[in-house]
Parts: structure tokens; sequence; C-alpha cells
């Protein structure tokens, strides 16, 4: 099991939900895929009151790059605090993936590499000396690109969460070298095994399409990244998540099996730009591919 102890919090029940998803599965004898709904923290309260949405996911994927977005958010204790009295509301009854993404990789947060390894250690610090907020944590999301600049080793800054699902993660918004990030991640996955650390997977996000580019590019770069996760699969035996980003890529990232995944990540509303489809939507998709 990806996430461990994780607690299914079935609000109610719509026509597509989780149930009818984990029903498709059963039947059809393939994994279950989780759901994790994004959010940053001023949708936390529109969330709460959506008992709608809430029967389509499994968790929520906590964004705090909403919270800390620049060095000087990162000298701010108020901010780590607010982070935890975060996970600790009552009102909220699903567990929480912490992801803090950095604008070079997409998100919000003006960091540079040594800037997001500290932000990383001090926010894991925070959570350990407040047990019952890490109790609501499922995991923590782990941009491997800046540790691998600053030279840190992940696994001490990951250590004492070890029964939390770790995903290692690179995003890939820029001309990039695809074999390269991918090795780098599975560089850090066996290193995260050999230390013991065992509930971890590795995502690779790929903007596939992009403004500047002809159509026979984009086609181009979308064979490519299949073609390696092909060979990927074929050779090594790890947990993957592999998403294609951009707008024209929002049903093939659930209806290709080449980029069939143990978690789908969607968003209250659909996001053209990233391609992210709402959390209902994409429901609908994974039960009718199941």
């Amino acid at each position: 099991m990806i996430f461990n102890g994780l607690k299914h919090s079935l609000a109610c029940v719509s026509h597509y939900d989780r149930s009818d998803l984990a029903e498709a599965c059963e039947k059809n004898k393939g994994p279950y895929p989780y759901v994790a709904l994004t959010l940053g923290r001023h949708e936390i309260d529109e969330f709460v009151s959506d008992e709608k949405l809430q029967s389509h996911i499994d968790l929520i994927e906590l964004r705090l790059d909403s919270m800390l977005k620049d060095s000087q958010d990162l000298e701010s204790r108020k901010v780590f605090s607010n982070v935890v009295k975060l996970c600790l509301r009552r009102d909220v009854t699903f567990q929480y993936l912490l992801t803090l993404r950095t604008e070079n990789e997409g998100g919000e947060a003006r960091f540079s590499a040594e800037e997001y390894v500290l932000a990383i250690s001090r926010l894991l610090s925070a959570f350990y000396k407040t047990p019952e907020a890490l109790s609501h944590v499922a995991g923590i999301d782990i941009e491997v690109r800046n540790f691998h600049e600053t030279g840190e080793d992940i696994t001490e800054v990951i250590e004492n969460i070890k029964d939390k699902t770790v995903i290692l993660s690179s995003h890939i918004t820029k001309p990039f070298d695809l074999k390269d990030n991918l090795n780098l991640l599975c560089k850090e996955y066996e290193k995260c095994i050999d230390t013991g650390i065992q509930n971890v997977l590795i995502k690779l996000a790929v903007e596939i399409i992009s403004a500047k580019e002809n159509k026979s590019k984009q086609v181009k770069k979308d064979k490519e990244f299949e073609k390696i996760i092909a060979e990927f699969r074929s050779k090594r035996r790890m947990e993957a998540i592999f998403i294609p980003m951009g707008k024209e890529m929002m049903n093939e990232r659930v209806s290709n099996p080449c980029f069939k995944s143990p978690i789908y990540f969607a968003k209250r509303e659909r996001d053209e730009t990233t391609g992210q489809l709402d959390a209902i939507e994409l429901c609908k998709l994974l039960i009718a591919q199941n």
C-alpha cells in the first residue's frame, strides 16, 4: 500500500465517487488509483463545505507555496506554525500530502536550491514538535533537483518520517534531458530504499505542449516521453508517477495507458495551463478506464 494508514473519509456518496472507482478496480482486478486534490491555503474553507467534491478524492495535496513564498517567509516562525495549525483543523478529515513547489518547477515559491532545502528541513522540524499534526500527514513531495544542486542528502532530511510516503519529484517546464532527470530520480529512490525508507515513489512531470512549439515538435516530445517510460518500466520495478503537462494532454493523462499512475492529481476546477482536470471529471475518466 502506497500510503500506510491512509484514512479513507467517505463524506457522502454521489454517482461517481471513490466507492464506484474502488468497485470498478476490484471488478477488473486492477490497482486502486488514489486521487489527490491540489489545494492552496485559502481554498480549504470552500473545500470543507463542498461534500460532493469530498466524495471524489482520497487525500489533499496541500500546496505550501501558497504560504511559503520567499526568503522572508523562510525566516518567519509564524509561517511554519500556521502550516502545522492548518493540519490540525478538526473540520478537515482527509490526510495531507505536503508539497512545496518552487517557481523553477511550476510553483509559487521563489527559493534558491539552498533555501528550498532549508525550508523542507524547518518544515519537518515544526511537525516533529507536534506529533498530532504529523499524524494527519500522509506524505511529502521532495524536489530532487534542489537537493542535487546543493549536495545535501535527502535521506538525512527525511530520516524521521520513514513511516510516511515520500514522492521524489521533478517537474520539467524548460528544455530538458528526460533521461538525466529520470536517472537522478532513480538514483535517489535507490538511496532511500537502502536507508530503510520504504514508501517511496518517483514523479516526473513534463511540459509536452508549449505555445512556442509547433504541432510536430509537440508530437515528437510526447513520443519521446512515452518511449522513455516504456524503457523504464521494462527494466525497473518501482512505483512511478508520469505526468504529461499541457492543455492538449488533459484526457491523455488518464486515457493513455503509458501514463497510468498510482496517484492522480486534480484541482477544484480544471486548469488548462497545466492540463489538470477537476476531481469529479477525473473520477469519471478513471472509472471509464477501469
